[in-house]
Order: C-alpha cells, then structure tokens, then sequence
C-alpha cells in the first residue's frame, strides 16, 4: 500500500515539474507594428502588432503614438482586444496579451501626423530574482518602417538582455520542485503513522 502511495507521490510529482518547466519554456521572439502605407485626415487607421512566440505566453505591450494622431473617442472603437487601456493626454494605449498572434488598435490622423510611432513589450511569465528587474527587461517593438527597427529600452545595457533568463526561470522550477517534493514526504509519513486518530 505504501508503494502504491510513494508512486503516486512520485508521479505527481514528475507531473508538477514538467508544467513547471514546459510553462518556463515559452518565449517571446519578437513583437512588430505593421503601419498602412498612408494615413488620410480625419480617416481611422489599423495599426497591428504581430507577436512572435511560443503558447503559453502572457505579454504586456504600452504603445505610444505620434503627435498628430488621436485615438477614436470610444474605447470599442480604439481595439478589440480583451484587456487594454486607453491613456487619451498622453497618447498612449497598453495591452495585455496572452496567446494571441496579434493585436489590433485604431488611430486617427491629423494629416500633419509624423508616423514615429513608439512601443515596448516585456514577457510577464519570465521571473528572475532580481529586485531591479522592472525596467531592464522591456523590449523595443520593431518597425520594419523605421531607422531605428529592433532597439530596446534605452535602459538595457548590452549583457544584460540574456543574463538571468537561463539561471531564472530554472530557480523557480527548483523551488517548486522542492515544495512539490516536501508536501509528497510529508504525506506519506502522515499516510504510515497512521494519519489521525480518532
């Protein structure tokens, strides 16, 4: 009977592990803005953001469009997305994203409008010890369209991007192990004690 309990244990165990570390595999490779070709006055315009990345994956994105350019007055008219936010005075819209290949907003021109559109992403599954981690870990979105296509964050300097992402995720796929691990052998010296008594 005890060992049928201990494989239990064991499988559940090797089952906790393997979500864990499939879950810690996703990756986000790359989000980017696709723009129309011209923008007409007074016109609405699709702006898409195409997400590249393995399932399951949650992301968060804050886009920030040009001077010249408003947002529709009602949200329903901005996006469908599931989950976003409109910042109307400081021309900015943030999403968060989970398993979607892309995500759509809508803007409209002034006709003097500069097309310089802005926007950074940052994987909201990647965990790391770090304490200062906020805004190292956010990402340009690349424009095909523009000079500066695939910058990041002026913040992350040139070693930082890879480091802590192959020691991270795996300390949190240890610990849960560990946790997993000890709630097994804690049950099944209860289950050979003989549990409680009444």
């Amino acid at each position: 009977m005890y060992l049928k309990q201990f494989v239990v244990g064991i499988s559940l165990l090797g089952f906790l592990v393997a979500t864990i570390g499939f879950a810690s595999c996703s990756e986000i490779t790359d989000v980017e803005r696709h723009l129309p070709s011209g923008f007409s006055k007074g016109e609405m315009a699709e702006i898409t953001l195409e997400i590249t990345g393995e399932s399951p994956f949650m992301l968060g994105i804050v886009e920030t469009i040009p001077e010249g350019f408003t947002f529709p007055d009602t949200d329903s008219e901005v996006s469908d997305a599931n989950s976003f936010k409109v910042d109307r005075d400081a021309g900015k819209i943030s999403f968060s994203v989970s398993d979607s290949a892309e995500v759509t907003y809508y803007v409209i021109s002034s006709g003097s409008a500069d097309s310089a559109f802005e926007g950074y992403w940052v994987d909201m599954l990647y965990q790391t010890q770090e304490l200062n981690e906020g805004k190292e870990r956010w990402v340009a979105v690349t424009d095909p369209n523009s000079a500066s296509n695939g910058q990041s964050s002026t913040s992350v300097s040139s070693g930082d991007t890879d480091s802590g992402v192959e020691s991270g995720v795996p300390g949190f796929t240890l610990f849960m192990a560990s946790i997993s691990l000890f709630a097994c052998v804690f049950f099944a010296r209860r289950n050979k004690s003989g549990g409680d008594e009444e």
